[in-house]
């Protein structure tokens, strides 16, 4: 008969949100598989339970998805968490699952704290719909095409950003759409927990003004209805994207996607703004 698997959410900052049915679960389970095996041994210290067995999902002592098959066949009673949320949201954990699933193990989840719904639940408006996006790349050209993306996006998108990393994350928003509407929220259910909802170029203001340590959830306000069409509008797009460190295909193809604009234009557009172009290729100032 083959084992259970209950995939569990931890609490994310404050221990307090630890459920009833998490402790019994730790408690119970013949296996804990989780991110670090030290941070997981101090939650079940703090709920005071002990753990039969822990196992790291990765690392040099990490349990494979087949060792984890094994002890599932043999009836075994398995649970899987992360350091901070519900596995499988911007953490590992669903290779784990799939095995599971293979070998017919039944599935459970156990809800818990998640910071991307912790978020939404500060956005001040109705949504149907949001989009988490996690950590975005901590730079690069790829780091600005999912930036770009996200702006794009018709719904809110969830971003998780490192305590050294979120100015930038503000200011190339604010960049590229000052006006945009975005949320900020640091150490979510912690001591120190606060949050600013405002325009990008605000956000900035206030984010610099702050004590920036701690763990940050930003929310990014869905793209207006309507693209920056105006000549203005698609020349500032056009000479922050030029300035910045993207190849110039990459610059256009944003470009083209937020403005509509062919994208052989909008790569000509790049060229002639850039830092390094000949006056003859800038365009006539307006």
């Amino acid at each position: 008969m083959s084992g259970v698997l209950s995939v569990a959410g931890t609490p994310i900052g404050n221990l307090a949100d630890a459920s009833p049915r998490l402790r019994s679960a730790l408690e119970t389970a013949d296996l804990v598989v989780c991110e670090d095996t030290r941070v997981t041994r101090r939650l079940a210290s703090a709920l005071g339970i002990r753990l039969r067995a822990v196992r790291a999902l990765r690392g040099q002592n990490a349990i494979e998805p087949e060792a984890l098959a094994t002890h599932l066949l043999d009836g075994e009673h398995v649970v899987l968490v992360v350091d901070a949320g519900m596995p499988g949201t911007s953490d590992p954990g669903a290779p784990f699952v799939a095995t599971a699933r293979a070998v017919g193990a039944t599935v459970v989840v156990i809800p818990g704290p998640s910071a991307a719904t912790a978020v939404m639940a500060l956005w001040p408006h109705e949504v149907a719909r949001y989009c988490v996006a996690g950590f975005l790349p901590q730079r690069g050209a790829e780091r600005g095409r999912l930036l770009a993306d996200l702006l794009a996006e018709g719904v809110p998108t969830v971003v998780f950003e490192a305590p050294n990393r979120i100015l930038e994350l503000v200011d190339a928003i604010g960049e590229l759409d000052p006006e945009r509407e975005v949320l900020l929220a640091k150490e979510l259910t912690k001591i120190h927990e606060t949050s600013f909802q405002g325009t990008a170029r605000a956000a900035g203001a206030w984010a610099r003004a702050i004590d920036r340590r701690g763990e940050w959830v930003v929310v990014v306000g869905p793209a207006r209805v309507a693209p920056p069409t105006s000549v203005v509008e698609h020349e500032r797009l056009t000479r922050a994207l030029a300035e910045s460190s993207l190849a110039p295909s990459e610059a256009a193809r944003i470009v083209a996607r937020l403005t509509n604009a062919p994208r052989q234009e909008a790569y000509a557009a790049i060229l002639a703004a850039r830092p390094d172009a000949r006056p003859s290729e800038r365009p006539a100032p307006r």
